[in-house]
């Protein structure tokens, strides 16, 4: 009887520590694949989105790095090429770049629309706030991704 009762200990055991394990093998394999795709989104925001303004403020010359907004549209010939990049990538934009952007989009509109000369300025202050914060933003997701810091020397430049 003794014995009996051991098997069903043991039994019962073996079937918990098989449930468990099946379990935790499960948890694992979702917790991999939910950092495989985080990984991947995030490699797909460094390089739909910081990439591409990198590549932008890297094609000025060094005399034209210190730039404003009337400068960098009159050297791009497109005023709005922020604009239209945050537009067209806003699934890839933080929530302090669009913080940034909801307060630089209409003041950005009066000034180069209705030609609001006073807005210079504030428009320009929102204009290298949101560079700047985008170029932390990539600098750091570099080091995520482990590839090569290119923002880090426009910081550098720039501020």
């Amino acid at each position: 009887m003794k014995s009996f009762f051991i098997e069903h200990w043991v039994f019962l055991i073996a079937t918990i520590v098989s449930i468990f394990s099946i379990y935790y093998s499960n948890y694992l394999g979702r917790k991999a694949n939910f950092s495989e795709y985080k990984l991947n989104l995030e490699k797909d925001r460094y390089n739909n989105f910081y990439l591409p303004i990198i590549k932008h403020l890297y094609s000025f010359d060094s005399e034209h790095l210190k730039f404003n907004v009337t400068t960098l549209g009159n050297l791009t010939g497109d005023l709005n090429y922020l604009e239209k990049h945050i537009r067209s990538n806003f699934e890839y934009i933080s929530p302090e770049v669009a913080l940034l952007y909801t307060k630089y989009q209409p003041l950005a509109g009066r000034l180069f629309i209705n030609n609001e000369l006073e807005l210079v300025d504030e428009v320009d202050a929102l204009f290298k706030k949101i560079i700047r914060q985008v170029l932390i933003e990539a600098s750091e997701l570099s080091e995520t991704l482990e590839v090569p810091n290119l923002a880090q020397q426009l910081l550098k430049n720039l501020y």
